[in-house]
């Protein structure tokens, strides 16, 4: 054999070679359901980290920075993961505590008792079944009680992701 045959016998190995190990790998459509899977389960993880932060007691600042950094990460997720249903629920969760962040900031400002007569606030009192209130002034509810509500129905809404989640890692194994 000379020594052309012998770079085109090497080549040729090289190819065979290449696609028998591209073919024993995780296929593409694996690689990406594993993709998504991770990429929701970091999604789950941010949003677990407000939850445990409500029941441990969170102030407001650090609240804040664990909204942001799962807003991102949501967002993220909106975008690449496929399953509509997942992706509902965590914009779901997510939504929630937007919500009571911005009840919590107008508590901050003293506020306790929010008048219903401006977005958020009226789409609020239905969404989230907060119990009203009326005076001369007009109907309102009260702050502490709206965050608890609203932080109870992102945790329900968080263990239906969370179960979601948890189906796509054993439909991954």
């Amino acid at each position: 054999m000379n020594r052309k045959q012998k770079i085109v016998m090497r080549v040729a190995i090289g190819v065979v070679l290449a696609a028998f190990v591209a073919s024993c790998g995780p296929s593409r459509k694996d690689r990406l359901r594993a993709d998504e899977t991770a990429l929701a389960m970091n999604a789950f993880r941010s949003l677990e980290k407000i939850q445990a932060a409500t029941e441990a007691g969170v102030n407001y600042q650090k609240y804040g920075e664990l909204l942001i950094e799962a807003r991102a990460l949501v967002n993220e997720t909106q975008l690449l993961l496929s399953d509509q249903d997942l992706k509902k629920k965590f914009e779901s969760v997510i939504d929630a505590y937007m919500a009571a962040s911005k009840v919590w900031s107008e508590k901050v400002k003293d506020f306790n008792e929010i008048y219903c007569v401006e977005e958020p606030y009226i789409t609020m009192v239905t969404k989230y079944s907060l119990p009203v209130h009326k005076d001369k002034y007009g109907t309102y509810f009260e702050a502490n009680s709206a965050i608890q509500i609203i932080w109870a129905q992102a945790s329900i809404e968080l263990l239906l992701a969370g179960a979601q989640v948890q189906q796509k890692l054993k439909s991954n194994k």
